[in-house]
């Protein structure tokens, strides 16, 4: 589940992931909207509009999905229900606003008709509003949200017509490709489609228009989601925060800064947000710019010379007069940490300062002088007038004027924090559909010439940046490259033959292999989004210590020799690498290690685990099953061979991460990589002429289309396999056996996604087969969606800059969720105890479905890591002398009562510390929360917390939001709509 289209109406409707395009009906035009440009729909008179996604596409929302939009209402005279987003008004969920009223229009949701009916509520017309629609009918739940807050709910929300609707905006529907009646007369920005219930927090997020997040933690990725990443200039330096994290430092010298590109969504001469992080360390010497994006334009702040921050913007659309310079009441201090957030209202000339999350001031500008756009790029850390002294980290910008302190209060109280592998963690949800392989349309070039192929007309290919040449649907072209190059496009291309590019969606931190044949293999690594250490282990010697470690800087590759044959290898990063094997033969791409792949081994298979005691399941498309159990470093050849890539496929299920890879077959060279579900695609088109291409999926129904290089149909394949629910299907086109040859420019259109490999026709060289999935949603598994304290587990998410799984609160990774284990990076795992038992359960409580099930046998069971028996192997929770750390927890005995105890421990790498004053307490059978607090004595490096059920043997307790922060009093567990069992936070 995941976000499954973004509308942003820059000049056209398109998906800016591009999976579902919409289609223009009655000729919209396009404005300045609420971020860029917009949706133009002030001439509907009742067939204009965008149709987002047709029926065969829409039903995946029926069970379960949500709308979010930004809309301003520009009639009074209208229609008194007039369709702003429409799944047909009497059959699926839909929001019309009556735009027969005014001075305030009153909006409606149906959900099923006529559930629940007009609102009440009065939207001032000519202004922007944001709505979010959501509906689960496992359970019932939905809500619609209005500008942030949730105006009415419901747990009664079930499918009750399967009628074959499409979603468009603009007006009524009936069936695809009709838009009719009910015309909404305005302007509509930002559509995005959901194919699962949205959390609060979720929809709380999209309502803040977030257009630029800058965490500066050793980079400049923007993790907003519009993709604004800047460029670290020379000069910049990374530097500890107060949180103990990154952030970028500038010393003055004039030299450097980062730079943000311009683009529509950076444009903010409206309604605006910036929140920083800010720390000078000279403030006396000159005047200073944190950030600048034009003096006569959206913003550019200066920081005087006695501490005041003036924040800028003027109509002139640059650096020139004239503007106008506000600026909070707070001064600020030079080697201080300050949190500041600016806000601004152009409808009354306002702007409003809050500092480290309180209210300070209220400013009031000269309404003749309002921001205007201007071509400037952004720059952090310098500009106009000169560099900054000092600091900056986690720079937010929003599209949106925050006219509520609550809504302030939401981004100070999840500003960026430590997190638990030492960077600041954002906390807040980045939901951006995965795009493996040539849907990431961005390739790393490990050898010279890259030959790529193309899905759509009109796509733009770039070599570096530089626009290389434009491609229609299903053309081919061999870039002339060198090693390191990028390639990219706007829209899918697949890169091929026996040297592929690596697709940077297969960027990842954990990556395995097998040395087989053709010394030297040299590794091929880059770092596609942040400065990687990667550790290189030689299983041959040892799996558990390097056999070297390098650096790769951001954009850049390293090349490294692994001479061994007949020997594993393992990689592990830091941060997310893409990596090429390149032997004198069998050159092939890595896939970052998975717990479930696919593949065909046709001269035999490599799977490598990367754990002690990996159980691994292999599952063939003939019925063939079989398990092995590998140590970290080991392999295993799991057979179903055969030549050519005519034998069974496999399906391998490990419950640790592994890898694996298919050994070349006699007739040619080179290995095809097995990968996963986020790997599979639904189209793919050869880039050069093939001898033959293979497929496996999971879909035992599934059909394989065939066009020529004309877009013109050839034939139709069914897969075989597949017959249980576990196996996978097969299926090989035999350009020998057939009527046709498969040259380059030839398409494949599967009903269903596949993995895919394909021979070249002239070298008989296998390469692994990158696809897209234009007319589908990317496969993947579920994802754990993020609840009102905004937790998000997932395996559809990539933990890569802009599209990292973040938190919405104030909670870290280390969760227990729907019934399984994720310990995470944080390592205080509670699925151990000492003279007890504990286990994930459905146990309803105040957070979800599950809990922590704590069955002792014995006096005093208690969680344990062995941290108390090997303090050295404690987490790095980073703490210090002198410290409060508040340990929290909520607690019930299965019957009767039990006494239970909470406790938090200081460490170091030698010795470790109860803490003085544990707090015990006999629970009954209704929820309780314990809370302790314990300053860290001398020498503290690091702190943990443990819980005890020391009701005797046989007593049960659950216990449930687990939480650390830093302080002296336990901060309030956020409610909702929970399906996690335990969580940590830091609050710094």
């Amino acid at each position: 589940m995941s976000l499954i289209a973004h509308y942003q109406f820059e000049g056209d409707a398109t998906d800016s992931y591009g999976t579902y395009n919409g289609i223009e009906h009655g000729s919209p035009s396009y404005a300045d909207g609420k971020v860029g440009q917009c949706l133009d729909l002030t001439g509907n008179t009742g067939d204009m509009g965008v149709e987002l996604v047709q029926w065969a596409d829409a039903e995946q929302l029926r069970d379960a999905g949500g709308f979010s939009l930004w809309f301003n209402s520009t009639t009074t005279t209208g229609d008194s229900g007039a369709r702003v987003i429409s799944w047909d008004h009497s059959d699926h969920p839909t929001v019309l606003v009556d735009q027969s009223q005014s001075g305030g229009q009153d909006v409606n949701t149906v959900l099923n008709d006529p559930r629940p009916g007009w609102i009440g509520v009065s939207l001032a017309e000519n202004d922007w509003h944001h709505v979010a629609l959501s509906w689960d009918a496992d359970g019932g739940a939905w809500f619609l949200m209005l500008d942030g807050t949730v105006v009415t709910s419901g747990e009664d929300y079930a499918v009750t017509s399967t009628a074959p609707r499409p979603i468009v905006i603009g007006g009524n529907t009936e069936l695809d490709g009709d838009i009719s009646g009910d015309p909404f007369v305005g302007y509509i920005d930002e559509a995005r489609l959901f194919d699962h219930g949205l959390s609060v927090a979720e929809a709380k997020e999209l309502s803040l228009a977030k257009v630029g997040h800058w965490k500066l933690n050793g980079s400049a990725t923007d993790c907003s989601g519009y993709g604004n990443h800047g460029t670290v200039e020379d000069g910049s330096a990374t530097s500890n925060t107060i949180l103990n994290s990154q952030c970028h430092e500038w010393t003055g010298d004039g030299t450097g800064a980062i730079r943000i590109p311009n683009a529509p969504s950076l444009q903010t001469d409206q309604d605006m947000t910036l929140a920083y992080w800010i720390h000078p360390t000279d403030i006396g010497t000159e005047r200073q710019n944190p950030f600048d994006k034009a003096y006569g334009g959206e913003l550019t702040i200066t920081l005087e010379t006695n501490g005041n921050l003036n924040h800028y913007h003027g109509d002139a659309g640059d650096e020139g007069q004239n503007y106008v310079s506000p600026s909070p009441a707070y001064t600020l201090s030079q080697d201080e940490w300050t949190h500041v957030i600016y806000t601004r209202d152009i409808s009354t000339n306002t702007v409003e300062y809050y500092i480290n999350g309180e209210h300070d001031v209220t400013r009031t500008y000269n309404s003749a002088i309002q921001p205007s756009k201007s071509t400037d790029d952004i720059l952090l850390g310098n500009g106009y007038t000169s560099q900054l002294h000092g600091r900056l980290a986690d720079v937010r910008l929003h599209a949106s004027y925050l006219d509520d302190p609550a809504d302030a209060a939401y981004i100070y109280e999840n500003r960026a924090s430590l997190d638990n592998i030492g960077g600041l963690s954002a906390h807040e949800l980045i939901e951006t559909p995965q795009r493996r392989g040539a849907d990431s349309a961005e390739y790393f070039v490990p050898i010279s010439n890259c030959l790529i192929s193309a899905y759509e007309d009109d796509t733009t290919v770039y070599l570096n940046g530089a626009v290389e040449t434009t491609l229609d649907a299903q053309d081919t072209y061999n870039v002339s490259c060198s090693p390191g190059d990028i390639v990219a496009a706007d829209k899918p291309i697949t890169s091929g033959e026996d040297r592929p590019g690596v697709p940077l969606g297969w960027s990842g931190t954990r990556f395995a292999w097998r040395n087989d044949r053709y010394p030297p293999i040299n590794m091929y690594i880059y770092a596609p989004y942040a400065d990687a250490t990667v550790d290189i282990y030689d299983c041959s010697v040892s799996a558990t210590t390097a056999d070297r470690t390098v650096t790769v800087s951001q954009g850049t590759h390293v090349v490294e020799a692994t001479t061994d044959t007949n020997n594993q290898w393992i990689l592990e990063s830091d941060e997310p690498v893409v990596v090429f094997a390149q032997p004198t033969g069998d050159y092939r791409p890595l896939f970052p290690a998975s717990t479930e792949l696919f593949g065909i081994p046709s001269g035999d298979a490599h799977v490598i685990a990367l754990e002690d005691n990996t159980t691994i399941t292999k599952y063939e498309s003939d019925g063939t099953t079989s398990t092995t159990t590998l140590n970290r470093g080991a392999w295993w050849a799991p057979g179903g061979t055969g030549s050519q890539f005519a034998g069974a496929s496999l399906r391998l299920v490990a419950d640790k991460p592994i890898a694996a890879e298919s050994q070349a077959d006699a007739d040619g060279g080179d290995m095809t990589t097995f990968h996963d579900r986020e790997g599979m695609a639904t189209h793919f088109v050869l880039p050069h002429n093939a001898e033959f291409v293979s497929f496996v999926g999971m879909d035992s129904d599934a059909t394989v289309d065939v066009y020529d290089g004309t877009g013109a149909y050839v034939d139709t394949k069914t897969v075989s396999g597949g017959a249980n629910a576990d196996e996978p299907t097969t299926l090989k086109i035999d350009a020998p056996s057939e009527t046709y040859t498969l040259d380059a420019g030839y398409k494949f259109v599967c009903s269903s996604p596949q993995w895919a490999m394909f021979e070249n026709l002239g070298n008989d060289d296998e390469t692994t087969f990158f696809g897209s999935s234009l007319t589908g949603n990317f496969y993947g598994p579920g994802t754990e969606l993020p609840s009102d304290t905004g937790i998000v587990t997932t395996g559809e998410l990539v933990e890569r800059g802009a599209e990292s799984p973040m938190s919405t609160g104030p909670a870290h990774e280390n969760v227990l969720a729907d019934g399984a284990v994720n310990d995470g990076v944080l390592q205080v795992p509670y699925d151990n105890a000492i003279r007890g038992t504990l286990s994930i359960v459905e146990a309803p409580t105040m957070f979800g479905r599950y809990a922590v099930k704590h069955e002792a046998t014995d006096a005093d069971s208690y969680t344990n890591t062995g941290y108390t028996n090997d303090p050295a192997a404690w987490p790095e929770k980073n703490a210090h002398p002198g410290e409060d750390w508040t340990g929290s927890v909520y607690v019930k005995a299965d019957s009767g009562t039990v006494d239970v105890q909470l406790h938090v421990f200081a460490g170091n790498a030698s010795s470790f510390e109860l803490d003085s004053s544990t707090t015990g307490l006999t629970v009954g059978t209704e929820w309780t929360r314990l809370e302790v607090t314990h300053t860290m004595p001398a020498n503290t490096e690091w702190v943990t917390m443990r819980v005890d059920n020391d009701g005797g043997a046989g007593a049960i307790v659950y216990w449930n939001g687990f939480q650390l922060e830093h302080g002296s009093t336990a901060r309030a567990f956020s409610e909702g709509d929970l399906r996690l069992a335990a969580q940590f936070s830091e609050v710094v």
